[in-house]
């Protein structure tokens, strides 16, 4: 799938948001809930802000698939506007999922892509500076944001399955082994990792060796 045609979404993840309306359910066609649904498993979030841009109508009310979602359809053509926001009513919908005018360019490109391989966490960006771990490989990367070059890596000694929390020229993250990590955001060394696990008790999760206590989610400064 891609979701680029059509399609440019960014979604708050640590905001959820809930409104009094039902997700939209049968209304929709299954292809446009399917379509959605696969959106939604791209980005790997289960609630946030999502902005649709371009073919808006059906499958701008089909992403509101459970009601921690708000969707903001967004097109340059009035008509299309219209159209979609009487469509939009037509299902029940509307609050939650809105349609607006846009005079922004009607297809979105990449500026760059960049592989790194096997299952990535949600991104952290600061400091013209992009941050995202390899969670099965136990590694941090760094890519420049205007040009997405690699910069510094850092691996831990299990799984990062959030993105870290940069201030102050540090980077904080948990990982699956039992330890709160701090590395320098100018180099990626390390200034400091905590043990937050209450003892050295390690099991094996997914043929990944872990501590009985991971630490999970993003680390709060």
């Amino acid at each position: 799938m891609n979701i680029r045609a059509g399609l440019f979404a960014f979604i708050v993840a640590s905001v959820h948001l809930t409104f009094g309306s039902p997700a939209v359910g049968n209304s929709i066609s299954a292809e446009a809930r399917r379509w959605a649904e696969d959106v939604h498993a791209e980005a790997g979030v289960s609630g946030g802000f999502v902005v649709h841009i371009g073919n808006v109508g059906e499958r701008t009310a089909a992403l509101r698939t459970c009601e921690r979602h708000c969707v903001q359809g967004l097109s340059s053509d009035s008509d299309d506007v219209r159209a979609a926001r009487d469509a939009i009513q037509s299902l029940g919908c509307y609050g939650p999922v809105t349609v607006a005018p846009f005079d922004g360019p009607a297809k979105l490109t990449p500026a760059w892509s960049r592989k790194l391989g096997g299952k990535l966490s949600r991104l952290t960006a600061a400091n013209g500076k992009i941050y995202v771990a390899a969670i099965d490989r136990h590694t941090l990367h760094t890519l420049d944001a205007a040009t997405g070059k690699p910069g510094w890596s850092f691996t831990a000694g299990g799984r990062i399955e959030s993105p870290p929390t940069i201030d102050g020229g540090r980077v904080y993250f948990g990982s699956h082994d039992g330890f709160a990590y701090c590395p320098r955001e100018e180099d990626g060394a390390l200034a400091w990792k905590f043990h937050a696990a209450p003892r050295e008790a390690m099991l094996v999760a997914d043929d990944q060796p872990e501590s009985v206590w991971p630490v999970h989610g993003s680390v709060l400064v």
